[in-house]
């Protein structure tokens, strides 16, 4: 997608540059930029969906919606939000450790389903499949966070502004989703999320 496109850069980015110090330096700020970008991208994807689904389909709203919400939120939090990590470890020779992080998520997906199918049913896959997403990058976290000594927010400003614009935004898309109709939530939910996140950051 135009997130994996726009992070093409990155690897060589970090192979170019060879104090691991400052390779270090550069996945922090990486990573604390893409949530800032990540967040009212989710909340538009959390509050639009089911609209999507209504509008585009018509039929099953709830379990597209939902596979829909749940698999691109978990994705831009367990996948896209990890790629300069990724880069890092291929970088310093690691790319076993992707490989080992990857198959956790398989074993995650896997063991989450098995689990909750029989009650969950066609919502097994799909919660089984987020969750693994961001098990694994839980993992990758901890390991880049107390091993390589990289955060992804080393601002407060981020801690602050990322509080406010979800806290916010969360009260928005639900708000949306109870009370208007597909069409304007469609049209008026970006909207919103983009003058929230224009206002506090």
């Amino acid at each position: 997608g135009a997130f994996a496109r726009a992070l093409y850069p990155v690897f060589p980015l970090l192979a170019a540059e060879h104090d691991g110090a400052k390779r270090r330096e550069i996945v922090a700020d990486l990573e604390e930029k893409l949530l800032l970008v990540i967040l009212p991208v989710s909340l538009i994807v959390a509050g639009t969906a089911w609209a999507v689904a209504q509008l585009w389909i018509g039929a099953d709203v709830a379990e597209i919606g939902t596979t829909m919400g749940v698999l691109t939120i978990s994705y831009l939090y367990g996948s896209t939000l990890m790629t300069p990590y990724y880069h890092f470890l291929v970088v310093n020779g690691e790319a076993g450790r992707v490989a080992l992080l990857h198959t956790l998520n398989v074993l995650a997906n896997l063991l989450g389903i098995i689990l909750t199918f029989q009650i969950l049913g066609f919502y097994a896959l799909v919660l089984g499949s987020g969750a693994a997403m961001l098990v694994s990058s839980a993992v990758a976290f901890r390991h880049q966070s107390k091993i390589l000594h990289i955060r992804i927010v080393t601002h407060s400003g981020t801690i602050r502004a990322v509080t406010m614009l979800g806290g916010t935004g969360v009260i928005v898309v639900v708000m949306m989703a109870a009370f208007a109709p597909s069409g304007i939530t469609l049209l008026v939910v970006p909207i919103l999320v983009g003058l929230l996140s224009i206002a506090i950051y």
